[in-house]
């Protein structure tokens, strides 16, 4: 009988999860080359949101090179590619990331034109982007656009992208210059995150609730440090610190490298109802 209830109890101990294993299992690298993000962004499985680190050291989400990380949002690059399945944008469209409204994403091999505001010959945008043509000239890119410079595009939205539509061409990501133009740039995407549940902010920050793009009345939320204050804001990351040194806005601490200078074109938006007229700045 004492055998067999050693036996049992060492079975016991042996499932019994080790201590180590659950630290680890919990641990959020938040650390990539020379680059280090905040929380609640990081490398390995126990961060809340999950992106990747190359072997060179570039940091990424999916395929996506990122090109910075801001209080708000991801852009990424979305390069120009003939052949880039729609089904490896699926990373930008999860329970905690989106990719904005205001984007606008360019599609190849499509079935139908419900939902799709306008279609671009292949070897015009090619030519603009510096491509090589895709291949038949009557293979027309369609552009999928919101018509809204506020949200995200939902799950839902891509799934019709996906049923519909074979390739993800690129994408073109509105935003504002230093002089508050409205500015389109092709071959990038600003993919917006939040995190979900109650709100867990530090003392001395704000926490700010995001209608989420599920359309269900569900929310997320954000938190971002008082002014005088930096860091992320996050009671379970590392808050906020007084910086009474340098003065420096919170918003300055995130980013991957702000010293970037796009290699994507920009242009000015000018004209706008159905689909957009540009104009390239020099």
């Amino acid at each position: 009988m004492v055998p067999s209830l050693l036996f049992a109890l060492l079975l016991l101990d042996a499932a019994a999860p080790s201590p180590s294993i659950a630290v680890e299992s919990t641990r959020c690298d938040r650390t990539c080359g020379s680059t280090t993000v905040l929380y609640p962004f990081g490398f390995s499985a126990g961060c809340q949101i999950l992106l990747n680190c190359s072997a060179s050291g570039e940091v990424r989400l999916g395929t996506y090179l990122v090109r910075n990380v801001t209080a708000s949002s991801l852009i990424v690059d979305v390069s120009a590619s003939c052949n880039r399945s729609i089904r490896d944008a699926a990373v930008l469209f999860s329970d905690r990331l989106s990719v904005a409204a205001s984007n606008a994403l360019f599609l190849r091999n499509c079935t139908g034109s419900e939902g799709q505001e306008c279609s671009i010959g292949t070897e015009i945008i090619s030519k603009r982007l510096n491509q090589t043509s895709c291949g038949r000239t009557e293979d027309d890119i369609r552009c999928y656009s919101s018509g809204r410079t506020e949200g995200f595009y939902s799950k839902k939205n891509f799934t019709e992208m996906a049923n519909r539509c074979k390739f993800l061409f690129t994408s073109l990501r509105y935003g504002r210059d230093a002089f508050n133009q409205s500015t389109l740039e092709f071959e990038s995407a600003e993919v917006e995150w939040w995190l979900q549940g109650d709100c867990r902010c530090a003392a001395n920050a704000n926490c700010y609730r995001i209608d989420l793009p599920s359309g269900n009345g569900t929310t997320g939320y954000r938190c971002s440090c008082n002014e005088g204050f930096t860091g992320d804001g996050f009671a379970d990351g590392g808050g906020c610190a007084g910086d009474h040194s340098d003065r420096k806005r919170a918003s300055e601490r995130w980013g991957i490298d702000r010293r970037h200078r796009s290699r994507h074109r920009s242009w000015i938006l000018f004209s706008c109802r159905r689909g957009v007229a540009l104009c390239e700045i020099n």
